[in-house]
């Protein structure tokens, strides 16, 4: 026998280590920076946001791990339920929004691991209360993660292949293959690390506790050593991979994104007063982190969170707190919404989940047969699609209620309603049924009122489309009347608060350029009708070279054109286009090649000369390959040269005609010889041509040009290596911080986490009625020490013990949902 004669200082669930509040507090406050990184398109805090998705990944292994570990719950009804939350309501916008599931691909992700976790606990699940059989388990299971992730064998693609393809689509540009392996690269070990991180969780536990029991001078020196070691690490992955750009980081950040993760982990949980207290507003978001990350697509942004949601125009900070407050509230109903579909089509009964799955799925396929042939007879209209929803939403109502009618009417009156009723639906008609109704009454009055409801949605929703609150798009043709009308100001067109000034008091919508230093001359698009769908923005290089993909750009004319020339390559990404460069000719052709675009400069001071080089290129392009764009120049200097065009038909062919004194007029101050301007002004007769090659351009059909990644392209087989030893530290020392907790002991005795094995799961085991661990050695716990550290039972934000019936909670296994596990509700007191 092994006495655990140690002393270990008293625990509850609020100052658990990763108790409940913390991690939801946790998920809030990333969350939170997330939803401002796409707000903001703060492109610049990228590696940031990329270790807080490790985390949200590393939360799956550790929640899931953990309620599988103390439930041992292995049905298809969990497994049914839990795919219901994940996955309900990104269904539900695919289907609605006409969008694709790797779209949304934080769902994904959390699905597949939650599918690897539960696999792997369920295989095998004899070992699973084996000291050594489940971490050899999971092992194996690292093993095939290397072998799948870490090295280029093909066996991801075999593996994948039936569900996914390399053509492109919204959201997989590269094709679905490519994008799910890019994806799932990026975090293929942070699940696992999770799992890692919960098999060793109890002893983790007792660790803290142990030198919180202990003398103040060994509880110092156990805890700093540890903090030192992880100090140490988490300084050079700040200094060394956190500062690689964003291509170079991505292929680390599954090798290195758990030091910045277990460094806050460490320090986070470090005293019992920092465990006891979280903050309550994260905390609310934190529990809505599936809802926000879907929502934000459709309300907080727009057009798939690439453009932001305006309805106040002129007054972004006013629009930003309107958005924000439906943005939120929206996503706290459907919260709560999914949690009671998902009492009433996935009670605890299989035989009930399945006829759920198999009916939902039936409604789906009868609406989308509908579809195709409302399509086929060219009959979609917003009449028809009004008239077989009513239609069918009826009749689909009208089965729901005779199938259930009569149950509901032989229950008894106390229980419809009985509180935590596992039947929403009962719950709702008992509510709201008149005290002395007819059954006619009561079965009609929901259809009418929803119907009512869904035609004044459908008529404001179809409204607010045609006054210009569509999707945004390519612009139209018909933008070619407002794309030169704009002017000059003086504003910081950087800064949100100086462009609503400008909205309001110059009509001024966007800006096509932008200084970064302050108030200076930028030009700007005025204000267009909402209905025209003309919204000018200033178009990046990334954008730019979407547009221009495979195709070439030549310009012809003297040196204001080559000026412009210049302008274009600038919005190219070839920052010192046009300086000061005495080595190259003056008067001279030019060419530049950026990835798949070529953008030529011919040199044709004279309007005959101008002629001759169009007509040799309209000779040598295949008939449609040509669009003509014509740059106007003062008034004085085209005079002569529109008649030369006029007479030659240029005017006529053109596709565009760019206006040189739309842009130039304001600067003319600035010009040494009326004709030339600084580099500024051409930079905005660039993006007025980069605005109109939505309409120029004639559709780039590219036979047999696109080329898929394959997967495979990531794997770094020696890093992968450096994570299965790291991972073989983490089981088979006991660590779940991977080997440093042993640092404690250097100061203090009898914490080494393979010293804490026997003592940690013997009190978890008994504590939860689970089935005796193989393995260990008997004997008896520890004294339990209390100390006023210990005093802090509660969190900020009120009690951590939530009941069942707590609408704002949910049971334990939807509670390990994206990484709050269902240990945290369990006070891993130490026995009296």
């Amino acid at each position: 026998m092994t006495p655990f004669n140690k002393p270990v200082a008293s625990v509850k669930a609020a100052n658990d280590v990763l108790n409940r509040d913390q991690t939801e507090e946790w998920k809030g406050w990333m969350q939170f920076m997330f939803l401002l990184y796409h707000y903001y398109h703060a492109e610049e805090v990228y590696n940031s946001i990329r270790i807080m998705i490790t985390c949200y990944v590393w939360m799956t292994g550790f929640g899931n791990f953990s309620f599988f570990y103390l439930k041992a719950d292995y049905s298809a009804i969990r497994v049914m339920q839990m795919l219901w939350r994940l996955n309900f309501l990104v269904i539900f916008l695919c289907l609605s929004q006409g969008t694709t599931y790797i779209l949304y691909y934080i769902c994904p992700l959390h699905t597949y691991f939650f599918i690897m976790v539960y696999v792997t606990m369920r295989a095998f699940k004899n070992v699973n209360y084996s000291k050594y059989g489940l971490r050899l388990k999971l092992l194996a299971v690292g093993i095939i993660i290397f072998c799948l992730w870490d090295l280029d064998t093909g066996m991801f693609r075999l593996m994948h292949w039936p569900f996914l393809s390399e053509e492109p689509k919204l959201g997989a540009t590269g094709g679905s293959m490519w994008e799910w392996y890019f994806r799932s690269t990026l975090d293929h070990w942070s699940t696992f690390l999770g799992m890692v991180f919960a098999a060793n969780f109890p002893i983790t536990s007792l660790f803290y506790r142990k030198l919180e029991a202990m003398p103040p001078l060994q509880h110092f020196l156990g805890k700093a050593a540890v903090g030192s070691g992880l100090l140490v690490a988490f300084y050079w992955w700040v200094t060394g991979p956190f500062m690689e750009g964003k291509l170079e980081y991505n292929a680390t950040n599954s090798y290195y994104g758990f030091i910045p993760m277990i460094t806050y982990i460490y320090f986070r949980n470090l005293t019992p007063t920092l465990r006891s207290y979280s903050l309550d507003l994260l905390h609310q978001i934190g529990k809505t982190t599936l809802e926000t990350y879907l929502m934000q697509h459709h309300i907080w942004l727009t057009s798939n969170a690439k453009s932001l949601l305006t309805i106040i125009p002129g007054w972004p900070k006013i629009n930003m707190l309107i958005v924000t407050f439906i943005y939120f509230y929206t996503s706290r109903r459907l919260y709560k919404l999914t949690l009671f579909l998902r009492g009433m089509l996935m009670p605890d009964d299989t035989k009930k989940c399945v006829l759920s799955y198999i009916s939902i799925a039936s409604v789906i396929g009868a609406f989308y047969a509908i579809a195709i042939s409302l399509d086929a007879m060219n009959m979609v209209s917003l009449g028809a699609v009004a008239g077989v929803s009513f239609i069918c939403g009826g009749l689909l109502y009208q089965t729901i209620m005779t199938c259930t009618w009569n149950t509901y009417e032989s229950a008894t009156p106390d229980s419809k309603n009985v509180k935590g009723s596992d039947s929403f639906l009962d719950n709702d008609i008992s509510s709201c049924k008149p005290r002395s109704p007819s059954i006619a009454s009561t079965k009609m009055f929901p259809p009418v009122v929803g119907a009512a409801a869904v035609l004044v949605i459908g008529l404001t929703w179809h409204n607010m489309a045609q006054s210009g609150a569509a999707k945004i798009q390519s612009l139209p043709k018909g933008c070619n009347a407002f794309v030169n009308d704009g002017m000059w100001l003086s504003v910081d067109a950087c800064n949100e608060g100086t462009k609503g000034n400008a909205y309001r008091d110059q009509g001024v919508s966007s800006f096509a350029t932008c200084s970064g230093s302050g108030s200076s001359f930028v030009w700007g698009w005025k204000q267009t009708p909402a209905y025209t769908q003309c919204r000018f923005v200033k178009r990046d290089a990334k954008a730019l070279k979407k547009t221009l993909k495979h195709r070439k750009l030549v310009f012809i004319g003297d040196s204001m054109t080559r000026n412009l020339y210049y302008a274009n390559l600038r919005s190219l990404g070839l920052t010192d286009a046009g300086a000061y460069d005495t080595s190259k000719e003056k008067h001279a052709d030019n060419s530049e090649t950026i990835g798949d675009i070529t953008l030529d400069f011919q040199w044709a001071p004279q309007a005959s000369d101008q002629l001759t080089n169009i007509q040799k290129l309209v000779s040598e392009a295949n008939p449609g390959d040509v669009d003509l764009i014509k740059k106007d120049l003062t008034e004085e200097a085209m005079a002569e040269m529109r008649k030369l065009y006029a007479e030659a038909g240029v005017l006529s062919s053109s596709s565009f005609v760019l206006d040189g004194p739309s842009f130039s007029s304001g600067r003319v101050v600035e010009s040494y010889d009326g004709v030339h301007y600084p580099f500024s002004v051409y930079d905005a007769g660039s993006q007025i041509l980069a605005n109109a090659l939505d309409w120029i351009l004639h559709p780039h059909v590219e036979k047999n040009s696109f080329q898929a990644n394959q997967p495979g392209k990531m794997a770094q087989p020696l890093l992968g290596v450096l994570m299965l030893c790291l991972v073989f530290v983490g089981l088979f020392f006991f660590d779940g911080f991977l080997g440093l907790s042993y640092l404690a002991s250097l100061f203090v005795k009898g914490v080494k986490p393979n010293e804490l094995f026997d003592e940690a799961f013997t009190e978890l085991h008994e504590k939860m009625n689970l089935p005796p661990l193989t393995g260990l050695k008997t004997g008896k716990t520890s004294p339990v020490v209390s100390s006023p550290r210990n005093s802090f039972s509660s969190s900020v934000n009120g009690s951590s013990s939530r009941g069942k019936d707590d609408p704002d909670s949910f049971d334990e296994e939807i509670s390990a949902l994206i990484g709050t596990s269902s240990a945290h509700s369990t006070e891993l007191t130490s026995r009296k």
